[in-house]
């Protein structure tokens, strides 16, 4: 699976080796320096390449369209509205971390009317041993704001009864 390499060696510096190789749609990269022999170079850039290939796999942690939230709407029609990831994200993980990944939904609580599918209504985050990816969360529909007498009713209703949302 290697498609390209360049060796070297320096007094300073050993045996070197950039190389990179190829399966399916993953290419991994490696540098190393500092190697005694030309044998010891091989046989490591085959080592790290194997475990590489072996122990890593990109995942797909956010996929797009997908709902992760249903949000409080203030004085809409609608009482909720879905909000959908804006993008897929891939990330390289390890194997044996995968089913790690932590979500998080960062948004102002309750979302004021009217809302336009599309609008930004916060972010999701998706946080892995690695760091920290975030992508914007979209509203999956259009939610009109509530006419005069039902924001008046639902004003009163959260005068005498407090926030219910």
């Amino acid at each position: 699976s290697a498609d390209g390499m360049k060796t070297g060696h320096t007094d300073e510096a050993g045996f070197c080796l950039t190389a990179s190789a190829k399966k399916g749609d993953r290419r991994l990269i490696a540098v190393m320096s500092g190697l005694d022999s030309i044998k010891e170079r091989s046989e490591e850039a085959k080592k790290i390449m194997g475990w590489g290939f072996r122990e890593f796999d990109n995942y797909k942690v956010l996929a797009k369209d997908t709902r992760v939230k249903t949000i409080p709407v203030w004085l809409g029609e609608d009482e909720t509205v879905d909000a959908l990831v804006s993008k897929d994200v891939i990330k390289t993980l390890k194997k044996s971390e995968a089913d790690e990944v932590i979500y998080t939904a960062i948004y102002d609580k309750p979302i004021k009317a009217p809302i336009m599918k599309g609008d930004k209504l916060g972010i999701i985050r998706a946080a892995t041993d690695d760091g920290v990816v975030e992508v914007p969360m979209l509203a999956a529909k259009n939610v009109e704001r509530k006419g005069f007498f039902g924001r008046v009713i639902t004003n009163l209703q959260h005068l005498f009864f407090g926030d219910n949302q």
